[in-house]
């Protein structure tokens, strides 16, 4: 009996003991994670002329589409002509189809004759 109590306290101090050990480290994650970004417009001064309210245009857009082996979380480089690799460590933060749209929305409306941009997401598909 007393040898069974022993055994068991050994058994638990060691499992105790060994679950604060590990053989293996913390594995870092080094994913790098991007959005795209439109270009600041740039002021002209004396070459930008305001446009009346009544002068400017809307603009309506079709949605974006971007071929599929493209449009990944994962960030695709030409490596040759007909060859592609897709990086392990650099990442889109958001698809490419989305932010294609926001950038292009984004730089048309920072155009002085443009009023309005509106994204169709129903047409053409």
């Amino acid at each position: 009996m007393k040898a069974g109590i022993l055994w068991f306290l050994g058994v638990v101090g060691m499992t105790w003991l060994m679950g604060g050990c590990t053989l293996t480290r913390p594995v870092e994650d080094t994913a790098r994670f991007y959005i795209l970004q439109s270009e600041e417009r740039i002021e002209h001064g004396a070459e930008t002329t305001p446009v009346a309210a009544s002068e400017t245009i809307a603009v309506g857009l079709r949605r974006v589409r971007v071929p599929d082996y493209v449009n990944t979380p994962a960030m695709v480089v030409r490596t040759g002509g007909n060859t592609i690799r897709y990086s392990r460590n650099h990442r889109w933060g958001e698809g490419l189809d989305h932010g294609m749209a926001r950038v292009l929305r984004d730089t048309i409306r920072g155009h002085p004759a443009v009023g309005a941009v509106y994204l169709f997401p129903e047409i053409g598909r």
